[in-house]
């Protein structure tokens, strides 16, 4: 198309053909995210909104066909092992290592429980533990909130446990989901996930920490 005004000594303007807008959906699919900065992406959220008048009697919707069915699942993680520790508690620089997780699981619908799990100690361990541990806890889906909180300690008969690093948050609710509804609507379950945590950041106890950013 071409536009071209008769009274301006203006070259006409060319403009490219466009489509028209697609018709607006009665449905909007927004991204939810764990905190407001737009990290973790844990599901989506559809949503739909209806106008009416004073005058109109708002309908009921019926969400009884929607209701999801609670169904028992077990996780089982392996913690296989930890390298690159700068990190050390004693002059020799070597730590007794281990790992603790701490799982919070809160089913739709009910109360929230938490879980310690730990794996066993590696012995004068300087930049690599190695574990090749299993834990293995059963939770019911859907889930509200499931994650566990993995801390990277080091084992002293005197003082207890040290952190050696700050610890780290995983989230367990997409694999959760995933495997709910696979079972739900009979579709293939997913396979293993391997994921690899990093602990970059200092204790809150450790000198340094108040002069770098974590």
């Amino acid at each position: 198309a071409t536009l071209f005004h008769p009274h301006s000594r203006k070259a006409p303007t060319a403009y490219r053909p466009h489509l028209a807008p697609p018709s607006p959906a009665p449905i909007e699919a927004l991204a939810l995210y764990r905190d407001g900065k737009q990290r973790g992406k844990a599901g989506t959220l559809r949503t739909w909104m209806d106008l009416f008048t004073f005058q109109e009697r708002v309908p009921e919707v019926d969400f009884s066909s929607l209701k999801e069915i609670p169904m028992p699942l077990q996780v089982q993680i392996k913690i296989f092992q930890v390298d690159g520790i700068s990190v050390f508690k004693d002059f020799g620089e070597r730590n007794d290592v281990y790992v603790r997780g701490i799982l919070t699981c809160q089913p739709v619908g009910k109360q929230a429980s938490v879980a310690l799990l730990r794996t066993d100690v590696h012995k004068y361990a300087h930049k690599m533990a190695s574990f090749n541990y299993s834990w293995t806890f059963d939770i019911e889906a859907p889930v509200r909130e499931c994650h566990m909180t993995l801390e990277l300690l080091d084992q002293d008969t005197v003082t207890g446990a040290d952190q050696i690093y700050a610890p780290k948050v995983l989230s367990l609710e997409p694999l959760v989901a995933a495997s709910y509804f696979a079972r739900t609507w009979k579709k293939a379950e997913p396979s293993e996930v391997h994921h690899q945590v990093v602990f970059d950041c200092f204790p809150p106890d450790h000198p340094l920490r108040a002069r770098r950013w974590c």
